[in-house]
């Protein structure tokens, strides 16, 4: 090989070898990017999952409080029902024996009745209105606050049969104690079903059925049988 040939082999050499490092070099270079935007979008993804799942965390977290401030005032209220439950027979025209020109004697436990009712109402003020936004939690609200019309109604009726007005008294409460219960375990209440009437009217005819929930709910007869009344 004469040194002519051996320069431009040489030469070759260095511009294969020159070639073969840009080439490599490029490489590098794109799979560094490509590593680099692959890592980036790991770390994208990553924090979108951390995100998320420090969303349901929160959110999680938000619904057993909310669960926690519900049954507190569910109890609340149930403790306000207790302490009307003794009175329910005395609610029927409790209104009616107040003011000294009233010929009925007022009886001895008319005071603690007045009194339970007003715990009663203010239950629909303070209470209620914090059980919840939801269409179960909605409903037992309603039911309560009807539940409340119906003792102050039943108060003010001295011309209607007291024991069927108590009856009345007692099966709505009953219905609403474990409308309140069932909701605070089971975020659910009881629903009247077969067209039966969902509300119960005062002073009907004596051959009028007493008004009970259809159908019957669990947990019927074991209420009826702890409940104490006067």
């Amino acid at each position: 090989m004469t040194p002519t040939q051996a320069a431009t082999w040489t030469a070759v050499g260095t511009l294969a070898l020159a070639a073969v490092t840009f080439v490599a070099l490029f490489v590098t270079i794109v799979v560094t990017r490509e590593d680099r935007k692959r890592a980036d979008r790991n770390l994208t993804c990553e924090r979108r999952l951390a995100e998320v799942r420090l969303k349901q965390e929160r959110d999680h977290a938000e619904r057993i409080r909310r669960r926690e401030r519900q049954a507190d005032n569910v109890r609340a209220l149930l403790q306000r029902m207790a302490v009307l439950q003794p009175c329910l027979g005395t609610v029927p025209g409790v209104e009616a024996r107040i003011g000294p020109s009233n010929l009925i004697i007022p009886r001895q436990s008319d005071e603690e009745c007045r009194e339970a009712m007003a715990s009663l109402t203010h239950g629909a003020l303070a209470e209620v209105p914090l059980l919840g936004a939801d269409n179960a939690a909605q409903e037992a609200a309603a039911r309560y606050r009807f539940f409340v019309g119906l003792v102050r109604a039943a108060a003010k009726d001295n011309s209607s049969d007291r024991e069927r007005l108590a009856g009345t008294l007692r099966s709505y409460a009953r219905w609403l104690k474990i409308s309140l219960r069932m909701l605070a375990e089971n975020q659910t209440v009881p629903m009247i079903q077969d067209g039966s009437t969902e509300y119960p009217v005062l002073g009907v005819p004596d051959d009028m059925p007493q008004w009970q929930p259809s159908p019957i709910p669990p947990g019927w007869h074991e209420e009826a049988d702890t409940e104490i009344t006067r």
